[in-house]
C-alpha cells in the first residue's frame, strides 16, 4: 500500500525521508560533537571534515538503526539515502559550529543546541 501511494504522491515520500534525516541527524549531533570537539580546532577544514565523517560513522549507524526500527517499510535504498543525508547534515552543522567558535574565540567545550 505504501509503495502505491509513493507512485502517485512522490512528494509525500520525499517529505517522509526528509523528516527521518532530521531525526537521525538530531539524535546523532551531540554524541558526534562530544567525540570531535577537542581535536577540531587544530585541524584545517579538509582534515576536520574527514575526521568528523570518520568519527560520526558509528554514531550515525546506531541512531539510524533505532529510527529504522520505528519506521517499517523502508527500502535499503531509502536507508542508504537517509544515512548519507544525515551524515552530511551532521558534518555541515559541526563544521559551521567549529568555524563560528573559532571566529568568536570562545572556549571549545560548549555543547551544540539540538
Amino acid at each position: 500500500m505504501v509503495s502505491i501511494l509513493n507512485l502517485f504522491f512522490p512528494s509525500l515520500q520525499r517529505t517522509r525521508l526528509a523528516t527521518l534525516v532530521d531525526r537521525v541527524a538530531a539524535r546523532s549531533q551531540n554524541a558526534v560533537h562530544a567525540r570531535v570537539k577537542d581535536r577540531l580546532p587544530a585541524m584545517n577544514v579538509h582534515q576536520a571534515r574527514g575526521y568528523v565523517r570518520a568519527r560520526a560513522a558509528a554514531v550515525l549507524e546506531r541512531e539510524m538503526g533505532i529510527v529504522v526500527a520505528e519506521v517499517p517499510g523502508l527500502t535499503e535504498a531509502d536507508r542508504s539515502s537517509i544515512l548519507e543525508a544525515a551524515r552530511q547534515r551532521v558534518i555541515r552543522r559541526l563544521m559551521l559550529e567549529n568555524v563560528r567558535l573559532q571566529q568568536l574565540g570562545e572556549p571549545r567545550t560548549r555543547r551544540l543546541a539540538a
